[in-house]
């Protein structure tokens, strides 16, 4: 606790209480209020983790305050029936809140309790057989692993997850759910270019399981349209743009609208047309109504692809200058938004680029953090297939046991 509120000082420290977030926000006052009614404990703990994850966006400090008060009364309330969900809400509270300290060492703190609580949930969801939230912690445990460095343990334990739900005999929503977001962690983790050998296949079942729940058709239609804009060719024109039209009059969400008017860019781009590529990007601004990771994440990939352009034009200072904006941008968001194989690109293109103008010690400097970048990304590819191989192989080893099981039994009968 004593740790947590230095980070709160810390926080107050540095950026002040200067954050606005509506004082008289509905929600939070129906919180306050459901707070002040409360007339136990159990009751005070569900209310202290939501309003937590209220301000985890807004203001972590006073997330820290809530977050920590409904972990002490978990604790201290070990037999309460429906642990199971409120420790998986006080591990959302804490991811939540390290979104804001992602970079920092706080950020590293927050990760470690967020998975002590998931753990915690998933440990008392089988005692209390809350398979909902069995499902639901473990998942979100799974996305967690996703932010740590090694990504062995994130690829084997959503593997496992997927074994676990697949197995069931009949699904619920929820199962569906958690099935179809893990395959589509594993597509943004293992980037198409450096992945797993089975990517086409989690990319599939992807689609096929979400395709009709929520705004994920409209993701799995920006989905197709990348996967065109990468592999059609010159003679594909008018019918990829009728598929870019056909997206920007059915999608709605403002983030994947951004990410279309890329991929627009980028067909343009491999089919060898870089001015006009150039300039699609040079119109592009992202909205100012997204979060700072988005705009960060759109930026950089606008100037990604214009530097690239540049290059590709022979506009070597224009490229440069584009490069390292698009680096400026894509740095701090490169893990949490999934970006290690733009981050690639720009590096190698900005060590083309400083080779070119004849500044070999940048040059060679950027060559070896492209190729530093290239082996991060080729050991995740190798972390996914070794946790495909161990779960496979646990799998066998499940199956094998079973079968002895069972052949105990027969001749067990046969005796008899």
């Amino acid at each position: 606790m004593r740790k947590l509120l230095l980070y709160t000082l810390l926080w107050c420290a540095c950026v002040g209480f200067a954050h606005s977030y509506p004082a008289t926000d509905p929600a939070l006052e129906q919180l306050k209020t459901s707070l002040a009614l409360a007339n136990h404990d159990t009751l005070r703990m569900v209310i202290y983790t939501k309003i937590g994850s209220y301000f985890a966006d807004i203001r972590a400090d006073s997330a820290f305050v809530y977050i920590e008060k409904a972990e002490r009364l978990a604790l201290k309330y070990p037999d309460y029936t429906q642990s199971a969900e409120l420790w998986n809400n006080i591990g959302v509270a804490y991811r939540d809140t390290y979104m804001a300290f992602y970079r920092s060492d706080i950020g590293r703190d927050l990760i470690g309790k967020s998975i002590s609580a998931f753990t915690k949930s998933t440990a008392e969801a089988k005692r209390w057989r809350d398979e909902k939230t069995h499902v639901y912690a473990w998942f979100n445990l799974n996305m967690i692993y996703n932010h740590m460095p090694d990504k062995y343990t994130y690829f084997k334990s959503s593997l496992e997850l997927i074994n676990f739900i697949e197995k069931k005999g009949e699904w619920k929503s929820y199962d569906t759910l958690a099935l179809g977001l893990s395959y589509k962690n594993l597509c943004i983790s293992l980037d198409h270019d450096m992945g797993s050998k089975r990517l086409d296949e989690y990319l599939n079942k992807y689609k096929a399981l979400m395709s009709n729940l929520g705004n994920h058709h409209e993701k799995i239609r920006v989905l197709s349209l990348e996967q065109k804009a990468r592999s059609w060719t010159k003679a594909d024109e008018q019918m990829f743009l009728s598929e870019y039209q056909s997206c920007k009059k059915s999608v709605k969400t403002p983030s994947l609208n951004e990410e279309i008017e890329h991929y627009l860019a980028l067909y343009y781009f491999m089919i060898q047309d870089y001015r006009r590529s150039f300039r699609l990007m040079e119109a592009f601004s992202p909205s100012p109504h997204q979060s700072s990771k988005l705009q960060n994440s759109s930026l950089g990939i606008k100037y990604m692809i214009m530097g690239q352009s540049a290059y590709m034009l022979g506009r070597n200072q224009a490229a440069i200058k584009y490069l390292n904006k698009a680096l400026y941008f894509i740095s701090p968001v490169e893990q949490i938004e999934g970006l290690r194989y733009e981050k690639y690109t720009t590096l190698l293109y900005l060590s083309r680029a400083y080779k070119k103008e004849g500044n070999y010690k940048k040059a060679l400097s950027y060559t070896e953090q492209s190729e530093y970048s290239y082996k991060d990304l080729h050991n995740i590819g190798i972390q996914a297939m070794m946790a495909e191989n161990d779960v496979y192989l646990e799998e066998l080893k499940q199956e094998k046991k079973i079968l002895s099981v069972k052949a105990e039994i027969l001749v067990k009968e046969q005796e008899a």
